[in-house]
């Protein structure tokens, strides 16, 4: 195997798990739980705008994939990993056990801190489930 072509294989994933990342940064910055009014007292967002949130995240994910050999199903299958492993990351549960250890949350949310390191969790995460055998 040449190594150009693997760290070319390597590049492209990343590059389509920090556009990924991107996206789900923005969807789940507070500005936009704000915007859709999805938040609670704190300001946190609230079940229903997380799995919301999530939902127009898995779309978004679909409708940007481009039109390549694949069939449907398996772009439907990225895009629903995808969101899942965001919805965890992006989880309160998630957010205070890594709180603990860095200061990444304030009044039970995300800040700004946070807000970064779990998209770089996030950006791992995806490049590590694209090395996962397709079938």
């Amino acid at each position: 195997m040449n190594i150009y072509v693997y760290m070319s294989d390597f590049t492209q994933k990343l590059s389509i798990s920090v556009y990924s990342g991107t996206m789900l940064l923005v969807i789940n910055s507070p500005y936009a739980y704000s915007f859709t009014k999805m938040n609670d007292e704190n300001n946190c967002p609230n079940i229903t705008g997380r799995l919301l949130h999530m939902m127009l995240f898995l779309v978004l994910t679909f409708l940007t994939m481009p039109k390549l050999k694949e069939d449907t199903l398996l772009k439907v299958k990225r895009s629903i990993y995808g969101a899942l492993i965001g919805f965890f990351i992006f989880s309160p549960e998630l957010y205070t056990f890594i709180g603990k250890y860095v200061n990444t949350v304030n009044n039970n949310c995300l800040n700004n801190n946070g807000m970064i390191l779990h998209t770089l969790l996030y950006i791992s995460s995806l490049v590590g489930v694209m090395y996962l055998p397709n079938k």
